[in-house]
C-alpha cells in the first residue's frame, strides 16, 4: 500500500527510483507547488521531545492530494449544508458499517476522504486541506485501529472544513 500510495503505476526498483529521484517524485512536488508551504490543518501529536520529519510530512500530504485527485465526487462542497452533513454523520456513527457509510456519504456531499497511513516523525492523526478540485480533502492516518478514534479525528477535520477552510462569515 505505501508505495503504491507515493509511486502509482511505478515498476521501478528502489535503485531506479533513487537514481531518477526528480523524475519519479515529480507528481508529488506539483502539488507541493500549489499549496505553497501551507499544508493545510493538521492533527498531530508530538510527544515530548519528539521531533516531525517536514520532508515526510510533505511527502505524506502531498501522497494525500495525489490520490483526492485521481477522484471524482459528483458534487461540489457547500459549507451552507454543513449542520446537515454533522447531523447525518452522528446518525451513521452508530452503525455496525458506519466508517464505511460515513467515507461515501461525505463524498457524495463534495468531500474527499483519504486514509493513508503516517510516515515515520510525522505524527500524524489527520489534515484537512483543498483539493485541486476546490473540494475540501480530510486525510486519515488511522494509526490507532479504535472506533472512538475513527470518529474524533474526522469529526475533528471536519470542525476545520467548516471553520477555516471554507468560513463565510467574512
Amino acid at each position: 500500500e505505501q508505495k503504491q500510495a507515493y509511486f502509482p503505476n511505478i515498476k521501478a526498483s528502489y535503485d531506479e527510483i533513487k537514481g531518477k529521484f526528480v523524475y519519479y517524485f515529480r507528481h508529488m512536488i506539483d502539488p507541493l507547488r500549489n499549496m505553497g508551504m501551507n499544508y493545510g490543518y493538521l492533527r498531530q501529536n508530538v510527544r515530548m521531545g519528539g521531533k516531525t520529519d517536514k520532508y515526510a510530512l510533505a511527502a505524506w500530504i502531498a501522497a494525500c492530494y495525489y490520490k483526492a485527485d485521481q477522484e471524482e465526487l459528483p458534487y461540489s462542497y457547500d459549507n451552507n449544508k454543513f449542520d446537515l452533513i454533522v447531523n447525518q454523520l452522528r446518525a451513521i456513527s452508530v452503525l455496525d458499517e458506519g466508517p464505511l457509510q460515513a467515507v461515501n456519504f461525505l463524498n457524495k456531499v463534495g468531500i474527499h476522504v483519504i486514509t493513508l497511513r503516517h510516515l515515520p516523525k510525522t505524527h500524524l492523526d489527520g489534515a484537512t486541506f483543498v483539493g485541486k478540485d476546490k473540494n475540501p480533502v480530510i486525510a486519515l492516518t488511522l494509526r490507532y485501529d479504535r472506533i472512538d478514534y475513527f470518529w474524533f479525528t474526522l469529526f475533528h477535520e471536519l470542525g476545520h472544513i467548516h471553520y477555516h477552510l471554507f468560513d463565510d462569515s467574512d
